[in-house]
């Protein structure tokens, strides 16, 4: 029996030991020896014994399905799927096969050689055919590379190169683990030609130090790790067989000779040179040059330059920081965290920038007076106020008022405001500090039709009144409108 045998809402219920029980039957009452349960007749308790074998019609034929029969009236449930139950897809090339979302399917080829370099087929009758194929694979060993089927068998192009190019390791590979390095103490090269005696250590190629030095004061000596040893001429100075010359070398060697400076740089000696003893320095009294450049008047005493007196370096600039370096003298920089004054009253905030006192912002010396003319004089020492008089100014400050004039630097009205908006359905006032003011009557008023009458005001508005009594209708429009 197919899966349909799960019944739906008012489908057929099939009973085999008692007919067939129609969706007509349903809608009008079981048979007898039956009672209606939910969609379906089942058997009264006391109908009588079901043939068990009506569950026979349950089934399926599927062996990846188990059939449900409901007894003891045999009807069938449906089926349910048989997950991994043993079973025979028909074909003779397939072995283990298993239930799947109850269908029977192939579990491994009967023919698998196992072997990725041959194509496995089966025929009808069960013989196995192996056929060689192309293309990539792995031999099993990580030390080859470019394996591919050849013959039917898989073959490496070429072996792994596990060279390092460490001359102190050696270098082999197993098949399993790949390349691998050991540490040796090989003699060695480490192609620096300003070592010696390489050798590998800790898998290092190292040498000792080449020793370059000629013992020669004209020849400036160096190594080149490409080239080894470099013994280049130099012209340094050198001591050509008197202690009062200085020679020079050349060509490498030391020719020539000029008078050696025996100045010690003291002031307070007298310098000169002795062929044999070299430089020969004398105490000296007198004025002298201690070369501090922040002190002056000093005279030599027992050697020595000394008591001289410190330079003033004070710019009288506020804004500079005042400083003396010895070799340098006085110096001066721009200090802008200082304060100062421009002794400007017209200014205010004044500060330091790039060694000048400036100010921030001028004097605001306006008095929010409308008549009078504000300016500052640094010769007056600040604001000056400039009365007017006669001219028109823009407000008194009093909202009820207009046309106001300068009176002596005062600003006056000479007429007072006027409020009216022209509206019978508002009462219009001034307010001494808030101005003009509006504020809603209900006087009668016009609403300029004819056929009203009783007109008033509402919330500023002029409302109409009571209209034409019926059975009269207004005729025209505007004041000229009339009841009729």
């Amino acid at each position: 029996m197919s899966d349909r045998v799960i019944a739906p809402l008012l489908a057929i219920v099939v009973c085999a030991s008692c007919g067939a029980v129609t969706e007509d039957d349903l809608e009008f009452g079981c048979p007898d020896g039956f009672v209606r349960i939910g969609d379906r007749c089942d058997p009264k308790p006391d109908g009588g014994a079901t043939d068990a074998a009506a569950c026979d019609e349950c089934d399926d034929n599927n062996t990846c399905t188990d059939n449900d029969c409901k007894q003891p009236d045999g009807t069938c449930v449906g089926q349910t799927f048989a997950p991994y139950k043993p079973c025979d897809d028909g074909s003779p090339c397939s072995l283990e096969d298993r239930c799947v979302s109850g269908v029977c399917k192939a579990g491994k080829l009967k023919c698998d050689d196992g072997n990725i370099c041959t194509d496995d087929d089966c025929d009808t009758a069960a013989n196995c055919s192996h056929t060689p194929k192309a293309g990539p694979c792995n031999d099993g060993s990580v030390c080859t590379k470019g394996d591919s089927c050849t013959g039917g068998k898989c073959v490496g192009d070429s072996a792994l190169d596990c060279d390092d190019g460490n001359p102190c390791t050696d270098d082999t590979c197993l098949t399993t683990e790949g390349c691998r390095s050991t540490l040796n103490s090989a003699t060695c090269d480490d192609g620096d030609k300003c070592t010696k005696d390489d050798g590998c250590t800790k898998g290092s190629c190292t040498g000792t130090k080449l020793d370059c030095d000629d013992k020669n004061p004209c020849t400036t000596d160096a190594c080149d790790s490409a080239k080894g040893c470099l013994h280049v001429n130099n012209a340094t100075p050198c001591n050509p067989g008197s202690a009062c010359l200085v020679g020079v070398c050349s060509g490498g060697k030391c020719g020539g000779g000029k008078p050696i400076n025996c100045d010690d740089g003291k002031p307070c000696t007298a310098d000169a040179c002795d062929p044999k003893t070299g430089c020969q320095n004398v105490l000296v009294k007198g004025a002298c040059d201690d070369g501090d450049k922040c002190t002056k008047g000093e005279t030599c005493a027992t050697g020595s330059c000394e008591g001289g007196q410190a330079v003033d370096c004070d710019d009288k600039n506020p804004c500079t920081t005042d400083s003396c370096a010895k070799d340098k003298g006085c110096g001066y920089k721009a200090d802008n965290s200082a304060a100062c004054d421009d002794n400007n009253p017209c200014t205010l905030e004044d500060q330091c920038q790039n060694s000048f006192c400036v100010y921030k912002k001028p004097r605001n010396c306006d008095d929010k007076n409308s008549c009078t003319i504000d300016s500052c004089s640094k010769a007056a020492g600040g604001c000056v106020h400039t009365k007017l008089h006669g001219v028109g100014c823009p407000d008194d400050g009093a909202p009820c008022t207009i046309d106001e004039k300068c009176v002596n630097g005062v600003c006056i009205a000479t007429i007072k405001a006027t409020c009216t908006d022209n509206n019978p359905c508002t009462d219009d006032s001034c307010h001494p500090q808030k101005g003009c003011q509006v504020a809603f009557n209900s006087a009668a008023c016009d609403d300029g039709n004819g056929c009203t009458t009783a007109d008033t005001c509402k919330a500023g508005k002029c409302v109409a009144g009571p209209g034409c009594a019926a059975p009269k209708k207004c005729s025209g429009t505007g004041k000229t409108a009339v009841c009729k």
